[in-house]
């Protein structure tokens, strides 16, 4: 499944390397992001878990057995978030056709010029290679003033990604201003 992701992520042969390009960098960028959402929520996870279990070690006073139950639940937890948010993702093919739609949905203004372009170029049909190049022509023309950065929000990831910072910034003061509390689970 995963080789199939990697020769699905493959540029069409016959797009015109002026929307090839600037697809490959958006498929590059889609990638980048759900790798930093995966690692922001795992350092979000680690503080919360951090800060659960001072609170409960704390009120509690916990055995090192209990401690040890409640780290294997928290990395168990960790690995299947890491899964989830991280890998799985990953292993999705993204092809042109697929990013040409992500784009045109949230830029209207293509006017299903770029899918048609991308989807004429990524398989075999029975349109003339004519129809073919004027479409891809057409859309290259426009796809180099095309705000290509702006086709990704990435301002969610950009908060979970301070909020995780925060965090750690959070459970390191902590640990510097409390280190016997810290220290239970050094």
């Amino acid at each position: 499944r995963g080789r199939r992701a990697i020769i699905a992520d493959m540029a069409a042969p016959g797009l015109d390397p002026a929307l090839a390009r600037p697809l490959a960098a958006l498929r590059g960028r889609i990638r980048r992001a759900a790798l930093l959402d995966a690692a922001a929520a795992a350092l979000s996870a680690f503080f919360l878990f951090f800060a659960g279990s001072l609170a409960l070690d704390f009120f509690l006073r916990l055995p090192a057995e209990h401690r040890g139950a409640l780290l294997l639940a928290f990395l168990a937890a960790e690995a299947a978030l890491l899964y989830r948010r991280g890998w799985r993702p990953l292993r999705f093919p993204l092809p042109d056709p697929t990013l040409a739609r992500i784009v045109e949905r949230k830029f209207p203004e293509w006017k299903d010029r770029l899918v048609t372009a991308a989807e004429l170029s990524a398989r075999p049909h029975p349109f003339s290679p004519a129809l073919l190049e004027a479409a891809v022509r057409e859309a290259a023309r426009e796809a180099g003033a095309f705000p290509w950065a702006r086709a990704l929000n990435l301002r969610r990831v950009r908060r979970l990604a301070l909020a995780a910072l925060l965090a750690l910034a959070a459970a390191g003061t902590f640990a510097c201003v409390h280190p016997d509390a810290a220290r239970v689970w050094a």
